[in-house]
């Protein structure tokens, strides 16, 4: 099953042409790798197949319903805040679900209306959707395979392997039908 099609992409920068006339497809189970000299368009080519970055010409197609995650060179994470609260910050699409279907069930349980009724509803099918239910302990559970076990620890006191390590689980935690990872054995 083909998730994703590219066609006649190109990208330039002024007169230096990183790449041009690119043509190909990713199917369900495809493991592909990027092997060219630095420079050469490598993370950028991942960039707009990760929607962050846009073509000067071609397109890239996303089967319907097809999530992507996209894994940069260099993560960027608030060092001030700790693990726990990056798994359930703004920036982790599976948290913001779960926060919306929490709201919706307050405003549900304080007041059943249609309004409300639809809006939990409505939450209720992308926690199925994104099978976010039990989300804390899968968390739990992913960041312990990569050997990050003390969740209240500041994300400035770890190393750079280990921040890796914690942006390659939180991406895992997306459950994505396309991981695009960007250099993801640096620091490790």
């Amino acid at each position: 099953m083909n998730l994703l099609s590219v066609d006649k992409l190109e990208k330039n920068f002024g007169e230096r042409i990183l790449f041009e006339n690119i043509n190909f497809g990713i199917d369900k189970g495809d493991k592909i790798a990027l092997i060219a000299n630095n420079g050469t368009g490598k993370s950028s080519l991942l960039k707009i197949l990760a929607g962050q970055d846009i073509a000067d010409a071609g397109k890239v197609v996303y089967r319907n319903n097809c999530k992507v995650s996209y894994l940069p060179q260099e993560s960027i994470f608030d060092d001030n805040i700790t693990i726990n609260d990056l798994i359930n910050s703004k920036y982790n699409k599976i948290s913001l679900i779960v926060k919306e279907y929490e709201k919706a069930l307050e405003k549900h349980s304080k007041l059943s209306s249609p309004i409300n009724e639809k809006a939990l509803e409505k939450s209720t099918a992308k926690m199925d959707q994104e099978n976010a239910w039990d989300y804390e302990r899968i968390s739990k559970q992913i960041l312990s395979k990569f050997n990050i076990s003390n969740f209240s620890q500041r994300v400035g006191v770890l190393s750079g392997g280990q921040k890796k390590r914690l942006s390659i689980a939180l991406l895992l935690l997306e459950s994505s039908d396309v991981l695009l990872l960007d250099e993801p054995t640096n620091h490790l």
